[in-house]
């Protein structure tokens, strides 16, 4: 009998610890990151009475809380405007470390930067992760510092990477602080390679010229006019013109067929000009223009013009502008098709020490050579493509985060280089982490300690993606909760209800002996 008083107490015991972790987790419901304690129990020993043809009489005395395991469900992932807000979505932890230098585990993805440009949590502890392997101070150019503006104007060194965008990440042991400068920078990178794709026109146009006449043109009084003559060739159409009381005349004339012009006016004439029209056919000029850089990071301009001479022949000149539209180089080419429309021969090979690459020559007119740059092909449309292998400086602008972990600067030239790689934690043992409050975990003895997951190769990979901009929730589920805390709450009720009566029972005892 009295063994009843005790299950009952352990029973009231053991609900209320559950009642105290489901009560917990109610509380966490809107922390980042955080995982839903489980309850679990055990009943802890039996008394056997009797063996009775083989069964054993038992009876179990009581039970009493085992641990408090966590769900290892996904949290929804919510998105954040905060750029470095980053959730987990899969298996593994992010690595803090505190000023103390002890490290620790969290699903709390919730940073920012410190005002030593550290990446931190919520708490001021560091975020563990691989700097980028060229990460280092360095002197900032002029015009670098006018890019940052004000906020420049106290310093003269920054910090620059190597172009990288994704980085090995380092081993497990050797995972460091993140640092996040906003003093960042990219130098210039001159332009050595210019590359033209097009297919070029040959079109052909009638234009009309003037040439200056430089025969005699005689101009003689005659009663109250002027009468304008000249020889020249037979049908030659030639322009006049003069200055005359009524302003400025152009009056044009055609040749007789001896090449005789008489042209009388009753105008004034003073600074007389003759000049011979022409009507001329010009081949189309194919234009390409595109900035190039500089050694000392300027931005330049250049130009190439590609002009039509006949059926297989174009004329090339090239022009480099300085930043103040100056002309600084010019070069000059021919250029010579097969044809099939592929390049022949082409002698524009560079402009001030940049290589201007039209394509691969074909002098021997192979089949499927000599289509890779500039072509000459009749009712074909080819995209015109001009890369370059330069850029300018540039400064940071934004910070992002790619699935592999990779924390990316963003630079005002339109570059991209990793900065640092965000370190992935993984456990043998998860559940035997130990719970330190504040969202964080610890290693143990049973849960081993931290690895990160690597293939045949002994090539490193993630056991899940990282996303910037979105956050973690709690993975409680607020009705599975409540639902708990009913069935808690029925199973508190019973295991008092057991107590009193059992007290009845003892007391009914007591009472027969009387």
């Amino acid at each position: 009998m009295m063994r009843s008083f005790y299950n009952g107490i352990s029973g009231v015991k053991s609900h209320s610890y559950g009642m105290d972790l489901l009560a917990n987790n109610i509380s966490n419901i809107n922390t980042p990151g955080y995982k839903a304690a489980v309850p679990e129990f055990k009943d802890i020993f039996y008394q056997t009475k009797a063996t009775l043809m083989g069964n054993e009489q038992q009876i179990g005395l009581a039970a009493s809380a085992l641990s408090s395991a966590f769900s290892q469900k996904q949290g929804f992932l919510a998105i954040s405007d905060r750029t470095l807000d980053i959730a987990i979505s899969g298996k593994g932890f992010f690595g803090v470390k505190d000023v103390d230098g002890q490290t620790y585990y969290t699903r709390n993805g919730s940073f920012g930067v410190d005002s030593d440009f550290n990446l931190v949590d919520d708490y001021g502890r560091f975020i563990l992760g691989t700097m980028n392997e060229g990460f280092a101070k360095s002197t900032m150019p002029n015009g670098v510092k006018e890019m940052f503006g004000k906020d420049s104007s106290n310093t003269s060194e920054g910090y620059t990477l190597s172009d990288i965008s994704n980085i090995n990440i380092a081993q497990v042991n050797n995972q460091s602080p993140i640092k996040l400068p906003k003093t960042l920078f990219i130098n210039a990178k001159a332009t050595t390679n210019v590359d033209i794709k097009a297919n070029l026109s040959k079109e052909v146009k009638e234009k009309t010229v003037y040439e200056e006449f430089t025969g005699d043109v005689n101009v003689e009084k005659i009663q109250n006019k002027n009468l304008i003559s000249l020889q020249t060739e037979p049908n030659q159409k030639v322009l006049l013109e003069f200055d005359s009381q009524d302003g400025k005349q152009r009056i044009e004339v055609v040749a007789d067929e001896n090449g005789n012009i008489s042209k009388s006016t009753s105008f004034d004439v003073s600074n007389l000009k003759a000049s011979l029209v022409k009507e001329v056919k010009e081949g189309a000029i194919n234009k390409f223009e595109t900035s190039v850089i500089a050694a000392d990071g300027s931005v330049q301009k250049l130009q190439v013009n590609i002009e039509y001479i006949d059926e297989l022949n174009f004329k090339a000149n090239a022009f480099l502008f300085n930043s103040k539209n100056e002309q600084i180089g010019q070069a000059s080419g021919d250029l010579s098709f097969n044809p099939n429309g592929s390049l022949k021969t082409n002698s524009l090979k560079q402009i001030n020490g940049i290589n201007l690459n039209l394509g691969d020559e074909n002098p021997n007119n192979e089949p499927s050579k000599g289509f890779n740059g500039l072509n000459c092909l009749d009712n074909s449309k080819i995209e015109r493509q001009i890369t370059t292998d330069g850029f300018a400086a540039g400064v940071l602008k934004s910070y992002a985060v790619d699935e592999l972990g990779n924390i990316l600067a963003n630079f005002t030239n339109g570059k991209t280089q990793a900065i640092a790689k965000l370190a992935l934690y993984n456990f043998i043992n998860e559940q035997a982490l130990t719970k330190m409050g504040e969202n964080i975990f610890s290693a143990s003895a049973d849960s081993g300690a931290p690895v990160f997951l690597t293939d045949k190769d002994n090539n490193n990979f993630n056991s899940a993606k990282f996303l910037g901009n979105y956050l973690e929730q709690s993975n409680v589920d607020l009705a599975t909760e409540l639902t708990q805390v009913i069935i808690f709450q029925k199973a508190y009720d019973a295991n008092s209800k057991s107590i009193t009566t059992a007290d009845a029972m003892l007391k009914r005892a007591i009472e027969m002996k009387k």
